[in-house]
């Protein structure tokens, strides 16, 4: 599936709307650098590649850098959803500079994904279920403005 070139401006965020550590979560990263971006997907599987287990997307995503978006910008893009792209739809948006570690110990990345209805939902991905062709999702990454 070929990734969107467009983008989205966010606005400027406040604190997570969605916080995990109620839930007995613990934050173990995020940047929360560059509040002001223009958002574009990015591929994290090469070729006719059709799955990426967990760790070797932590990797992946340590690789590529400064750039990614965190849950700040999932829930200021949730909050203007109007404004995502069509040609995004299609896929579940991982915001890669957050992780999230649950009781058990299993690993997440905060997501966004169309219901099906024309809304988008906030989510949290399990990395140990790994990234693949089933569920498609592209990492959204910060072009600095």
């Amino acid at each position: 599936m070929k990734t969107p070139n467009s983008t989205v401006t966010l606005v400027v965020p406040s604190e997570f709307e969605f916080d995990k550590i109620k839930d007995e979560w613990e934050e173990i990263w995020w940047d929360g650098s560059m509040l002001h971006a223009d958002l574009h997907l990015t591929r994290h599987m090469e070729g006719d590649e059709k799955m990426i287990d967990g760790n070797r997307m932590l990797k992946y995503v340590l690789e590529m850098g400064a750039g990614g978006c965190d849950q700040h910008d999932a829930e200021r893009l949730l909050k203007q959803q109007d404004t995502i792209p069509e040609d995004w739809k299609s896929f579940t948006l991982l915001f890669t500079d957050t992780i999230w570690r649950d009781k058990k110990g299993f690993l997440y990345y905060p997501c966004l994904a169309d219901n099906g209805e024309g809304k988008w939902e906030i989510g949290f991905y399990c990395l140990s279920l790994g990234f693949g062709s089933i569920c498609p999702s592209r990492i959204v990454w910060k072009l600095a403005l």
